[in-house]
């Protein structure tokens, strides 16, 4: 057995030691539980913090450059009809621009789509200020978001470990790898860019509190913290993930002194470390039962009797290893994974391994802390979107990636660059590496991009790329059947999409409006009453299907109908009751079935 401060330490300290001589400012180097630092007493000094200027303002320079060039391309892309119609093109409030009844509107308590955004819907009225209808100008705003991410998320990595290069890197990674084309490319999304943008915020005055103890840091954290739930409640875990920083790069768990902390001053204790927490905590909990009440009003919660728990863990342990898949070999990405129950075998074996690799993560949280920190990070906050709440039908998402990654990138770059450096691989190599992997991510990364261009070009790729998708076949469907000259093609796309679905009540709206459009009125009426029953409050269902009994002479039916959507919505737009009730007056037609 080696002496625990023998050899043993020895190589643990070479393969977690920074890159030092990389960058022209102090560093510290991080080893199992110890901290061996190269700053001077009372933290970095005005020198340190003076010559940590220059690169800090190269790499903000090269997040930049590299995100317009993976996605410049999106402001001369337009609208897709996959939730744009829903966010922008097709809501009045967003329209209407920024205004005092627009704010109203977006705090009021209903959950449009399912969620309940605040923030982000005065973003897009902004835009719309701004912008007007030019959807350009909503993807300019989702990248510089993007971009500013990219940059914070450099900024906090070189504020907590020293590491420049590493930072970059992981920072570099997130800008262009095409996971998260996605949450950029795709208007609708700036759920994602916005929610994190004010999460890395709130992480930073976080960082500030842990090395200053001032209050009026700690406020301003809790205080970001919030607009980035209001946007979207994705980060609910941040309380946690402040706890992984905690034990690193922080150390804040480590009763030795780190190469960041002030002299003299005692560390907190994990009871203390949770308590300071707490305020965070009661946001997360408040936040999280808004989005399960907006999903669920919205009718996007599935039922345990559709999808069983045991198929939900299966499917999550399944998506975890499935999302690593995806980061190390990013090809055949979707805008929709049908959710298909895994078989029990593999979803055995999935969380088998999962809780393997967890346990490994921990037995070496001394010895390769990034490596805990960053598998941590990865799984917990993937927690709110894993689907043990089903809100959907998607097996998984790409945009759902968006924050997890960031540990597991952490964790690989930190783990193989000390390994590199222990076995003397040469810093040119080091570097070279570094760059094909970026540069190979930024190809991919603008390949992807541009399939985001219009709607028929992204879903036309996800059925080559996946199985019995309804939803994209749905989808475009929809986007052919405006086309005269493509009615037949499209649809053959909403009986194929039944076929493989028949619960799925969008294809048979659409397959209703097609029949309608046709003259095929019973047969379309047979369609909205599907809808109905799959999508009670589907308004537009219940709408033309009302016009249509109208259209048919159905007097008595229509009117049971009218009856039946007044005591069964619950809330019924002005514009949409107005119709309604110019059908209840008017008299009744007798075209021909």
């Amino acid at each position: 057995m080696r002496d625990s401060t023998g050899g043993h330490r020895k190589e643990c300290r070479e393969l977690d030691e920074p890159d030092v001589q990389d960058l022209d400012r102090p560093m510290s180097m991080t080893t199992g539980g110890k901290s061996i630092s190269r700053v001077e007493p009372g933290g970095a000094g005005r020198s340190s913090a003076a010559s940590s200027t220059r690169p800090t303002r190269w790499a903000i320079a090269i997040l930049v450059l590299l995100s317009v060039l993976v996605y410049g391309q999106t402001v001369t892309f337009g609208f897709v009809q996959l939730d744009d119609q829903e966010y922008v093109t097709g809501n009045v409030h967003v329209l209407g621009g920024l205004s005092w009844k627009g704010i109203q509107w977006a705090f009021s308590p209903t959950a449009y789509g399912a969620n309940w955004i605040p923030l982000v819907w005065l973003s897009l009225m902004l835009d719309v200020e701004v912008w007007g209808d030019f959807a350009g100008g909503f993807h300019l705003t989702n990248v510089a978001l993007h971009t500013i991410n990219a940059a914070l998320l450099f900024v906090l990595l070189n504020r907590m470990t020293g590491s420049a290069a590493r930072s970059l890197l992981v920072a570099a990674l997130f800008c262009v790898h095409p996971l998260h084309v996605e949450s950029v490319a795709w208007v609708s999304e700036r759920k994602d860019v916005l929610s994190t943008f004010f999460g890395l915020i709130a992480s930073l005055f976080y960082v500030r509190f842990t090395r200053t103890g001032s209050l009026r840091a700690c406020a301003a954290s809790l205080v970001a913290f919030l607009p980035s739930l209001l946007s979207k409640q994705m980060l609910v875990t941040l309380p946690v993930l402040m706890l992984l920083l905690d034990w690193w790069p922080l150390q804040r768990l480590d009763r030795s002194e780190g190469p960041l902390d002030r002299p003299g001053r005692a560390k907190p204790t994990f009871r203390q470390l949770v308590i300071e927490k707490l305020p965070f905590v009661g946001l997360s909990i408040l936040s999280s039962a808004i989005a399960i009440w907006a999903q669920t009003a919205g009718q996007a919660v599935q039922a345990l009797e559709r999808y069983p728990l045991g198929d939900r863990i299966g499917n999550a342990a399944l998506s975890c290893w499935r999302y690593l898949g995806k980061l190390f070999w990013p090809f055949d990405l979707a805008v929709f994974y049908p959710l298909v129950p895994p078989a029990r075998s593999e979803a055995v074996v999935a969380l088998l391994a999962l809780v393997g690799a967890t346990s490994i993560a921990w037995r070496c949280r001394r010895t390769l802390p990034a490596f805990w920190t960053g598998w941590g990070w990865y799984l917990v906050s993937l927690l709110p979107v894993i689907g043990i709440i089903q809100v959907g039908n998607q097996a998984l998402a790409d945009r759902y990636t968006y924050v997890p990654m960031i540990g597991i990138s952490v964790a690989l770059v930190w783990t193989f660059s000390g390994a590199f450096s222990a076995v003397g691989v040469p810093r040119p190599l080091r570097w070279a590496t570094g760059l094909v992997i970026v540069l190979a991510a930024g190809v991919l990364g603008f390949r992807q991009c541009r399939l985001w261009e219009n709607s028929e070009r992204l879903l036309t790729h996800t059925l080559a790329v996946t199985e019995a998708n309804w939803f994209a076949e749905t989808a475009l469907g929809g986007v052919q059947m405006v086309d005269p000259g493509r009615v037949a093609e499209a649809e053959s796309r909403f009986r194929k999409a039944l076929a493989l679905n028949p619960d799925y009540p969008l294809a048979h709206y659409h397959l209703g409006l097609l029949l309608s459009d046709r003259g095929s009125l019973v047969e379309a009426n047979e369609e909205f009453r599907r809808t109905i029953e799959f999508w009670p409050q589907s308004l537009d269902a219940r709408m033309f299907l009302c016009i249509n009994l109208q259209r048919l002479g159905a007097e008595e039916e229509l009117q049971r109908e009218l009856e039946r959507t007044q005591s069964e919505v619950a809330e019924i737009p002005v514009e949409v009751r107005r119709v309604l009730q110019k059908l209840r007056s008017s008299p009744v037609g007798n075209e021909s079935r």
